[in-house]
C-alpha cells in the first residue's frame, strides 16, 4: 500500500491548505457527572464516572493516552450559576483577561483563584472560594483509537491535575515522552456526589522507545509536529468554546479543590 511519509520531510513545505479550528473535529471528551445532560437523556446507557466522546458518541470508563498538550484557562460566573448564562469574566490562557470585570492579571486578580489575596477575601465573604477559578486544559491523543482529543480539568479535578502535572514537571520531558491512564473516582460532601478526574499509572512512551532502550527520533519527532500543528489550531478555540460548558453538580460550588463540575 502506498504511504504518504515521502512528502513528509523537512524540505517539503506543506502549502494549499487554508484551515483553522473551525475546519476540523476534534472530538471532546467529558467526565459524566449525574447532572450531566448526556447521561440524564441516555436513559442508563450512560452514567456518571465515565468519559464520554461528544463526537463518537462513546462512553467508557478509562482512558490510556498520550497528553500533547497543557494549558489553562480562568472563568468567573454569576452566583448561584445558571447553565446557558455568559461568565462574568474569562481568560483564554489564564494569564491575561479576555473579557469581564477583572483587573486584567489573572494571578494578581482580586477575584481569581491564583491569588491568594482572593482566598482571603472569600472565606472574610464567607464564601468556600473565589469567584473566578481556573481549569486546566489539555490536548491528548488516545492510545487505542489513536485519535486526538480534547479535554478540561476543572472543579474539584483541579487538584488531581495539579497533583499529576507536580510528578510529570520533575520528569523534566515533554508530556507526549509519557502516557498516563485517565480514570475517575466519587466523592462527596454537603453538596452532593460528584466524580473526580484521575491521572493514573504515568509512565514513559513506549511508542517513541526502541528495542535497545534508544528514542525512536521519527515517532518522537511526528508526536512533537502533532502537538504543534493541535495547539495552533485548537489550543484558544477549545477555551473558547468549551469554557461555558459545566455541569455543576449544584448552584453552588465546593471547596479549594475545585467546584463541583
Amino acid at each position: 500500500m502506498m504511504s504518504f511519509a515521502a512528502f513528509k520531510t523537512p524540505e517539503v513545505e506543506v502549502v494549499g491548505l487554508d484551515v483553522n479550528a473551525s475546519d476540523m473535529k476534534l472530538p471532546k471528551v467529558k467526565l459524566m457527572q449525574q447532572t450531566s445532560q448526556e447521561a440524564v437523556k441516555s436513559k442508563g446507557k450512560i452514567v456518571a464516572g465515565q468519559y464520554y466522546n461528544t463526537v463518537t458518541q462513546e462512553a467508557t470508563e478509562e482512558i490510556d493516552c498520550i497528553l500533547l498538550d497543557q494549558g489553562k484557562s480562568m472563568v468567573m460566573w454569576k452566583r448561584p450559576f445558571k447553565r446557558g448564562e455568559e461568565p462574568l469574566c474569562r481568560s483564554f490562557d489564564g494569564k491575561v483577561k479576555a473579557e469581564g470585570c477583572g483587573d486584567g492579571n489573572c494571578e494578581k486578580c482580586q477575584y481569581s483563584s491564583q491569588n491568594p489575596k482572593a482566598w482571603e477575601i472569600a472565606k472574610e465573604k464567607g464564601e468556600t472560594k473565589p469567584g473566578c477559578n481556573m481549569s486546566y486544559v489539555f490536548l491528548a491523543l488516545d492510545c487505542k483509537t489513536k485519535m486526538p482529543f480534547r479535554i478540561i480539568a476543572a472543579g474539584a479535578s483541579v487538584k488531581t491535575a495539579k497533583d499529576f502535572l507536580n510528578k510529570l514537571l520533575p520528569l523534566g520531558v515533554s508530556p507526549f515522552a509519557c502516557k498516563v491512564t485517565l480514570k475517575s473516582h466519587q466523592e462527596e460532601n454537603d453538596q452532593g456526589i460528584f466524580y473526580v478526574m484521575d491521572f493514573d499509572n504515568l509512565r514513559p512512551n513506549d511508542e517513541c522507545i526502541n528495542a535497545d532502550g534508544s528514542l525512536n527520533i521519527e515517532k518522537y519527532k511526528e508526536l512533537e509536529d502533532m502537538s504543534k500543528t493541535y495547539k495552533s489550531l485548537f489550543m484558544t478555540q477549545i477555551v473558547q468554546n468549551d469554557v461555558i460548558d459545566v455541569d455543576p453538580v449544584s448552584s453552588e460550588e465546593s471547596t479549594e479543590a475545585g467546584g463541583l463540575f
